[in-house]
């Protein structure tokens, strides 16, 4: 703990301590990180403050979609991007993307059962790498067919189109070739550089894009 803290990042700490919803730990939390102390000592506190900050946010996120999913609508497999980029672990069933998350998160965000299609909908958490705050989100089993809307594999892609990066979890040759298969089917084409693209100005009004 920083020594040099002040009278009110002591009082939201209190807070924190007594609040009992992640909402009412939320408010503390960012009373807290706006009373830290700004000097280079304290860089680990105000940095352990922004990941629990995102975890929160992320709870209370997955909370209101299972609330949804219980009223009878299906899981919302929207995830608002976090931290500094946000990268997909996908996987066929049982292929161990809830361990690997809940490893590299360092706590236990996804259930890790021995059934498959266990995760339902997407499970994000943030990783600490050297200061960076990496979101990982561990997305429901790919299989085939998911390309053309089985197991909601339209929406899934859907994230994973519009993630930073993606993390391919198999325990066999075949499972990765199943998942590259189905993003392909998609257009989402793996380890390949982006085609260049080139901005003009046009002699007609407007922009011209090509490429």
């Amino acid at each position: 703990m920083v020594s040099n803290i002040s009278v009110e990042y002591s009082h939201a700490l209190q807070k924190f301590e007594a609040a009992k919803t992640p909402e009412e730990k939320l408010a503390a939390l960012l009373e807290m990180k706006s009373y830290a102390p700004s000097h280079k000592g304290a860089e680990k506190m105000r940095a352990d403050l922004t990941r629990k900050i995102s975890e929160l946010k992320s709870e209370i996120e997955r909370s209101k979609t299972q609330g949804a999913k219980r009223g009878g609508s299906a899981p919302s497999m929207y995830v608002k991007k976090e931290g500094t980029g946000q990268i997909v672990l996908i996987g066929t069933p049982n292929s161990g993307k809830s361990w690997l998350l809940n490893k590299l998160v360092g706590k236990e965000i996804a259930e890790v059962t021995p059934y498959p299609f266990a995760t339902k909908e997407p499970a994000p958490g943030m990783m600490d790498y050297q200061g960076a705050h990496i979101q990982l989100v561990e997305l429901p089993a790919l299989i085939e067919g998911s390309s053309e809307g089985k197991a909601q594999g339209k929406e899934i892609i859907g994230v994973i189109r519009n993630a930073d990066a993606v993390v391919l979890v198999v325990t066999s040759k075949e499972q990765g070739l199943t998942l590259i298969n189905e993003l392909s089917k998609s257009l989402i084409y793996l380890n390949r550089t982006r085609p260049p693209i080139s901005v003009k100005v046009s002699e007609f009004p407007g922009v011209q894009i090509s490429g």
